[in-house]
């Protein structure tokens, strides 16, 4: 995913509701909303960042995304 310029990025992301009971980004937890969302900012530098979303259901993992955000094209 990429970027203009460095800086802080607001991730959003949603999860079915009773699928996932955790969020942890990049190792962060995060609170689910009542709607179901979750948001975390991160600081991108110029060499970029990789992001980790894991989603747990009572302790175990059941997803896992991991991509790469990069600045500039």
């Amino acid at each position: 995913m990429p970027i203009d310029a460095e800086g802080t990025v607001s991730l959003i992301g949603a999860v079915q509701e009773g699928k996932i009971d955790q969020i942890i980004v990049n190792e962060e937890e995060e609170d689910i909303q009542s709607d179901q969302s979750f948001s975390h900012l991160i600081f991108v530098p110029k060499s970029g960042a990789e992001v980790r979303i894991v989603g747990n259901k009572n302790g175990q993992k059941i997803k896992e995304l991991i991509f790469k955000i990069k600045v500039g094209q």
